[in-house]
């Protein structure tokens, strides 16, 4: 009886050893288990904040080039702008000289026009006075022959 609870106490003991070891054993895996897992976790996060820090490069330079674009979009219609006023008083600069030359030419001829008309009537008025002379000098001879 002896040796056989000997033997059921070594046996027990053995299968208690073989219980704490697996046992251990199983902590063991589940810990690299769940390291491995944790690593994979943390991987998967590190290449996804990779991938949005790339994204959002991505995004700042489309966003910039985007910019840029409607910058020089702006400075173009400027530009544009400047230039069409530009021509605009280039053009009304042109149209008032032309005016102004129109002036000159309308105020040269009124004037050509009244040294003409007033010629006109120094001739009239120098007609006048030779007829007048003329029929005085008739008038005179006659006078004469009469006396």
């Amino acid at each position: 009886k002896a040796q056989s609870q000997a033997s059921a106490q070594e046996t027990c003991k053995s299968e208690n050893i073989k219980t704490e070891r697996t046992a251990e054993s199983e902590e063991v895996d589940e810990k690299a288990q769940s390291q491995s897992s944790a690593q994979e976790i943390s991987k998967s996060e590190t290449i996804e904040t990779q991938r949005t820090i790339e994204i959002k490069e991505v995004d700042e330079k489309a966003q910039s080039q985007s910019s840029a674009q409607e910058i020089s979009k702006s400075e173009n219609i400027e530009t544009e702008r400047t230039t069409e006023i530009e021509e605009k008083a280039q053009s009304q600069a042109s149209v008032q000289e032309i005016s102004k030359s129109e002036n000159i030419e309308t105020e040269r001829t009124t004037e050509i026009e009244e040294k003409a008309q007033s010629q006109a009537s120094a001739q009239e008025t120098c007609k006048s006075e030779n007829i007048k002379t003329e029929r005085t000098a008739e008038s005179e001879e006659v006078d004469e022959k009469a006396q």
